[in-house]
């Protein structure tokens, strides 16, 4: 089963390529080329440090990927802008949704933005109910500044400790009854909050 996955997976990442490559201007159409999914992310970049900044930056700019800040000052030297677009890349590959399980993809130029966009990789959230209703109360919330939202990978990164499968009595940083954070919509599951290192409608550009 596992070897049946890995061959559905590689075949969407050819169609998703295959039709950035049919939207591109030809110039570009050599970038997008050299993504390989296969390939490490070093592997990729030295590969993308074959062509030019100008022709880097319109791939990006293909990509959705802002060059420059709100003063107008470009934001990528050329290292940085290599990486960059290999997480654009990526950020259109197939991944699985852990609050729903159910596998998707982000569209390049998609209708509707996705509701959350990792902090980190810049993957899009999928459209399920559970990530409409968690955006939902997080846009109601008065977040403070700075609150971001990781996709599961990264999140397992950054935060790799197992949660702990049974409870254990620990007194000392519990919380009176009435302080405690009451949530109006019980359907949120307790990953999903945690994973809500999250930001509504955060702008990776």
């Amino acid at each position: 089963m596992g070897s049946n996955q890995n061959q559905n997976d590689s075949e969407n990442i050819k169609i998703i390529i295959g039709k950035l490559l049919d939207k591109a201007v030809i110039p570009i159409r050599p970038v997008i080329s050299t993504f390989d999914s296969v390939q490490s992310r070093t592997a990729i970049v030295k590969r993308l440090d074959q062509f030019t900044v100008s022709l880097l930056e319109s791939s990006a700019e293909f990509l959705g990927i802002a060059l420059a800040d709100q003063k107008g000052f470009k934001v990528f030297a050329k290292p940085a802008l290599m990486n960059r677009i290999d997480l654009g890349f990526k950020a259109l590959l197939p991944a699985k949704c852990k609050e729903c399980g159910e596998d998707y993809v982000i569209d390049h130029e998609p209708q509707v933005p996705p509701f959350f966009n990792c902090f980190r990789c810049f993957k899009g959230s999928h459209d399920c109910e559970k990530n409409r209703v968690l955006h939902e109360t997080l846009s109601n919330m008065n977040t403070p500044a700075g609150f971001v939202w990781l996709c599961d990978k990264c999140h397992d990164i950054v935060d790799p400790i197992e949660p702990r499968k049974h409870k254990s009595r620990h007194n000392s940083g519990t919380l009176p009854a009435g302080d405690q954070f009451s949530d109006s919509s019980n359907d949120l599951s307790s990953i999903a909050l945690q994973n809500a290192i999250s930001s509504t409608q955060y702008d990776p550009s």
